[in-house]
């Protein structure tokens, strides 16, 4: 036992917790969501259970759950509600990716073969459509109809964004307004959700908590995107999976180069965008690469990164000092500094 308040002395003192501190903040509550989520997961037909166990043994950071479980315990407590939205939420973002990785022939994933690598895209989308509709399942038991509109909303705005993505990636000249409505379609959104589910699944969270809950996890989500496309040009393959450059090969315009076209001169701009609609292949991505980093694309997608970290930093301020606090403050900064 002294042990263990020697920890949470540490972790309340702590400016800067790494993941597996702040993970340490909700260990009991983590270890509920895992057990439920491996539960559900269970399934009588042996290819699904094959497919899930799969999916679960390649698992990223749980980010999203762990936001359910930090927002309801900075709100005051924890409980079953929270525990079902968190593998809700979970299974949501899961399905999502998925799907994505159908829709764009992805064959890896987090640096393992994607689900559709393995079992093709039949398989793969019935395993999405299997998820989501386990999802709604939970939203059952949640009784709770904030709740079950909050996962709707978040469900709608998810597909709007991947919508906006198809109708974004005919264009070469992507406005930087419409980028940040679209990263936030796609990643922030669920991270708004999670906290949201987090606070009010709580009891004791009010309007005013909520209310900077959802603006926190807004920036969180939005820096979080920047980040993913600031490793696709400075990450190793080892940790992310994915080669330098990959996005601009896929045809996608991410942040440092819309940030790297704002900054260069009008004619070179032309030259670039008229180069861009020809297409990228692999013998002119270092060409590209070269021009973003030398019209600051990537250190301004760093500042424009680290801002959103403040806002969300300062969305916290309402909150009394708590490990739960100082985890969430450590989340955002994770956001940022991590390699994958």
């Amino acid at each position: 036992m002294h042990g263990t308040w020697k920890l949470l002395e540490k972790l309340n003192q702590s400016k800067n917790l790494n993941l597996t501190e702040i993970y340490q903040t909700i260990e009991t509550e983590f270890a509920e969501f895992e057990n439920e989520l491996v539960t559900l997961m269970k399934s009588e037909i042996e290819l699904s259970d094959k497919i899930f166990t799969y999916v679960t043994t390649i698992g990223g950071k749980r980010l999203r759950p762990a936001l359910v479980l930090l927002s309801s315990k900075i709100c005051g407590k924890t409980t079953k509600s929270s525990i079902k939205s968190a593998v809700a939420v979970e299974l949501l973002h899961t399905a999502t990716l998925i799907h994505d990785d159908v829709i764009d022939e992805s064959p890896t994933r987090r640096g393992s073969d994607s689900v559709n690598k393995i079992w093709k895209n039949r398989l793969s989308v019935f395993t999405g459509d299997l998820m989501f509709a386990q999802t709604l399942k939970i939203l059952t038991q949640l009784n709770d109809f904030q709740a079950i509109n909050i996962l709707a909303e978040t469900a709608q705005k998810m597909t709007e964004g991947e919508l906006l993505q198809i109708e974004t990636k005919k264009q070469i000249d992507i406005p930087l307004e419409i980028y940040l409505k679209l990263i936030e379609a796609k990643t922030a959104v669920l991270f708004v959700a999670s906290c949201k589910l987090g606070a009010i699944s709580s009891e004791f969270a009010n309007e005013k908590k909520i209310l900077a809950l959802e603006n926190f996890a807004k920036n969180l989500g939005i820096a979080f995107q920047i980040k993913d496309d600031l490793l696709n040009f400075l990450g190793e393959q080892e940790k992310t999976g994915k080669p330098q450059g990959n996005d601009l090969l896929e045809g996608k315009l991410t942040l440092p180069m819309i940030l790297a076209l704002q900054n260069c001169h009008p004619l070179q701009k032309k030259e670039i965008l008229k180069e861009l609609k020809k297409g990228i292949d692999f013998q002119k991505l270092n060409f590209f690469i070269n021009f973003i980093h030398k019209n600051s694309g990537i250190k301004n997608a760093e500042l424009m990164a680290k801002k959103f970290v403040s806002e969300g930093e300062k969305s916290l301020e309402i909150f009394e000092p708590s490990i739960f606090k100082n985890a969430l403050l450590s989340l955002l900064k994770f956001t940022v500094t991590r390699e994958n």
